[in-house]
């Protein structure tokens, strides 16, 4: 790469490119529509985190169990339930 005293003079003719439909704004900044992941942390192409799917599989471990250990009851007075047709 070589030295180039002018390449900022080229600024306004690559804003114009900026909203070509290729970026989009989730909300943490303008980021390529080919990521696939909306959470930045994880970036994006070669710097992508390695950990990504290893994170979301111990997120969904994590919510399984505690929906698993969760136990909900109704206020009030229980009322009888009905068994449960099988047939």
């Amino acid at each position: 790469m070589e030295w180039d005293p002018h390449r900022w003079d080229k600024l306004e003719s690559l804003e114009g490119s900026k909203d070509n439909g290729e970026t989009i704004d989730y909300g943490f900044g303008m980021m390529n529509k080919s990521v696939s992941s909306q959470y930045p942390p994880f970036g994006a192409g070669r710097h992508r985190c390695v950990g990504e799917n290893y994170a979301y599989a111990q997120l969904g471990a994590i919510i399984a169990t505690f929906v698993l250990l969760l136990h909900i009851e109704q206020p009030g007075p229980k009322a009888p339930l009905s068994a449960p047709d099988n047939s």
